[in-house]
């Protein structure tokens, strides 16, 4: 039985190693990187041009498509000549290209690139020809089409589309296994900023959102096999990692009320660079809302003013949850409005008659960055009891168990506050009638948990400023 050697070695200072054997001579060459996943990407290179990975790149940079001219080594290649690089890296990768020595070059390493047609290359192989512009008509026209959701589609394609040029892919047929493999790992260790906020801290995303971006090329690649674009889908026989939802922890009554307590809440401005940027609400104010409608962030960041109905006495609403689901889309949705909830918006409103109610300064149609209120509460939380883990999602948990240590209302009754009655049942017949007539169907079957929850805080909406002209 032939020996084998572990593919990778790690020395003393962290750094791997290519570990092979060529012929009956055991080879170990530099990785030059301490990151396992860089390590697993590079081994290629480093076995198939047996050069240690810092003596590879200094090797040489495509010229053109039979040689790479090396540079020196204190040379690094410039942002124009990156793609060709890659697309370099690509071809020693799978075995295509081959250094060959000569007295014929005269460059300093005494090699040339060159590459060779691979002998089990069948006739009739599809070759590798430049579908660059193919490629990126089809995520950014095509795809996005099969989704209700086009913000999230638009997003997972640009990403993919980005990931792609920085690899130097070009053609259809170099999506392969290999290649999924080497996005998934890239995407999980990747911040990347959102066009809505540019100015937020980017961070790389959970499992949860890059098994969904994985979701997203797998039903991409089967609407590029119905168009004849590609042969089989890498993706097919992939089994996704399952997403279990964690155990949700949640603030006590008396918990809940040392977070609101805190006095950073009450502010109610915005820093841009030197310049505080005053708002018309303070940060408190959306959290109350957020509790005692027992709503998501997104749904309450997008109320807009013109859905408040104060007459019937119910805030109109698109559902954030289901919105990408295939045949359900964006679901309108109401929820009760107490006299002291009715105040507070009325405070923040105005004068103003639409637009978003908690608007950017200076742009009524963008959402206040969210995730600033998510941090707050995240610190202010880990305050109160430092041995929960609780982030801005655990209100509706702390909701529905104030709710249920009431004992004033039903299991039932508490998941209409929540939002989870079923759509079959309550929409269908209301989907031709008006905002008003559906907003005060809905927020009626909700009226008696938002009442439960004002009450459990009315406190701190008694202490909120009035606006003018209020009893």
């Amino acid at each position: 039985m032939g020996r084998k050697s572990k593919p990778l070695y790690r020395d003393k200072s962290g750094i791997f190693y290519a570990r092979f054997y060529e012929g009956s001579r055991r080879i170990m060459l530099s990785l030059g990187t301490s990151d396992e996943t860089d390590a697993m990407s590079r081994y290629p290179l480093v076995k198939n041009s047996l050069m240690s990975y810092d003596d590879f790149i200094r090797s040489g940079i495509l010229g053109n498509e039979s040689s790479v001219k090396p540079v020196s080594n204190d040379t690094k290649p410039d942002a124009k000549n990156q793609r060709t690089i890659i697309k370099w890296q690509n071809e020693v990768r799978a075995g295509r290209a081959y250094r060959k020595e000569g007295k014929d070059y005269p460059y300093d390493f005494g090699l040339r690139w060159r590459y060779k047609e691979d002998p089990n290359k069948k006739q009739g192989d599809k070759e590798i020809i430049d579908n660059s512009e193919e490629i990126r008509s089809f995520y950014t026209s095509a795809v996005p089409q099969i989704y209700i959701d086009k913000v999230v589609a638009n997003r997972f394609s640009q990403i993919w589309l980005q990931f792609l040029e920085l690899r130097g892919i070009v053609s259809w047929v170099q999506f392969n296994d290999q290649l999924i493999q080497e996005f998934q790992a890239w995407r999980k260790s990747t911040p990347i900023s959102t066009s809505e906020h540019p100015n937020r801290k980017a961070k790389p995303p959970s499992d949860l959102v890059v098994t969904r971006h994985l979701q997203f090329l797998k039903k991409s690649f089967d609407l590029a096999i119905n168009r004849d674009l590609m042969s089989h889908n890498p993706l097919h026989l992939v089994k996704m990692a399952p997403y279990l939802t964690p155990a949700q922890d949640y603030l006590t009554l008396k918990e809940l009320k040392l977070v609101l307590a805190e006095p950073s809440w009450k502010q109610n401005w915005l820093v841009r660079g030197v310049s505080k940027i005053p708002l018309p609400f303070s940060w408190l104010d959306i959290v109350l809302l957020l509790f005692t409608s027992c709503k998501r962030r997104s749904e309450i960041i997008k109320l807009r003013i013109e859905n408040i109905n104060y007459q019937y006495h119910f805030c109109y609403y698109l559902e954030q949850k289901n919105r990408s689901k295939p045949g359900i889309g964006s679901i309108g949705k109401a929820f009760w409005l107490t006299s002291g909830m009715e105040q507070l918006l009325k405070r923040i409103v105005g004068d103003r008659q639409e637009g978003l109610v908690f608007a950017n300064p200076g742009n009524e149609d963008i959402p206040i960055n969210a995730d600033l209120i998510s941090e707050r509460f995240e610190k202010i939380a880990q305050k109160v009891n430092p041995k929960k883990h609780l982030t801005l999602k655990n209100l509706r948990q702390t909701a529905y168990q104030i709710l249920e240590d009431t004992r004033k209302i039903s299991v039932p009754e508490i998941d209409l506050v929540l939002g989870h009655y079923n759509v079959k049942t309550a929409l269908p017949f209301y989907q031709d009638r008006s905002i008003e007539a559906r907003g005060k169907r809905l927020s009626e079957q909700n009226k008696k948990g938002v009442e439960l929850l004002f009450k459990s805080v009315k406190e701190f909406y008694d202490k909120q400023p009035r606006p003018l002209g209020s009893i």
